[in-house]
């Protein structure tokens, strides 16, 4: 249950013992100012890296998956969702007064992975991966597993946000890589979730698909790179 930071050369900055079960997923804001961390044990733990700052959250299921606001660092956006076994995809909302958990999704296995960058919230659960615009309270799309990705608790899938509308999703040993665009002449603000027959005003195209010769165990973008961490069996 514990959760250590290193800098880019390999130096230990803090560790934490946050959890007392295993640590399922940990993630950094952008502006290096906090670490989160979730875990077997169902809470979210949040710390100040320069400060006394820290937070817990509780929840009755074990936590596979979890995100930051990517305001998070500003003092009035202390905003996460998380999601694990129960398959509740979940974010918690800072109110006036007192923060309040809103169930995104629901209902169709657990949640393995989600990320946030911008207005869009990714997440992939046990059937493929869902996109959903947060300040527009609209979902934007939805990306099936792999016929041949192998079940997503064995495999999991790996998300990652290469832009503001790029979008890369890597799963047991495929890759598809995902453009968010807008949708042409939909210049007035939409709610599909009132209205089925309306469309979403973004919608999502995959632009590329490739497979690999392993199992990925992580995925990460920096700079023009791809970064792949591989499983050989």
């Amino acid at each position: 249950g514990t959760v250590a930071v290193f800098d880019l050369e390999g130096a230990e900055l803090h560790r934490f013992a946050s959890h007392t079960g295993r640590v399922n997923a940990v993630c950094i804001d952008k502006q290096g100012d906090f670490v989160a961390s979730c875990s077997d044990d169902g809470s979210v733990v949040l710390r100040s890296l320069d400060g006394e700052e820290t937070a817990k959250y509780t929840y009755n299921t074990p936590l596979y998956a979890l995100a930051l606001d990517p305001k998070f660092s500003k003092k009035g956006s202390r905003q996460f969702c998380c999601g694990g076994q129960d398959g509740q995809l979940v974010v918690n909302v800072r109110g006036w007064f007192s923060a309040k958990d809103v169930v995104l999704h629901a209902n169709e296995g657990a949640i393995y992975a989600v990320t946030w960058h911008g207005a869009l919230i990714a997440w992939a659960n046990e059937k493929g991966v869902k996109v959903y615009d947060f300040q527009e309270e609209q979902r934007v799309a939805y990306v099936d597993r792999p016929l041949s990705s192998a079940p997503p608790g064995r495999h999991r899938c790996h998300l990652e946000w290469v832009s503001e509308a790029c979008l890369a999703i890597a799963w047991g040993d495929f890759v598809k890589v995902c453009a968010v665009r807008e949708r042409p002449d939909n210049a007035a603000p939409h709610r599909a979730s009132v209205d089925p027959e309306v469309l979403p005003p973004k919608y999502v195209e995959i632009v590329q698909m490739y497979k690999t010769d392993f199992i990925m165990s992580g995925f990460a973008s920096m700079d023009d790179r791809t970064l792949l961490l591989s499983h050989w069996t």
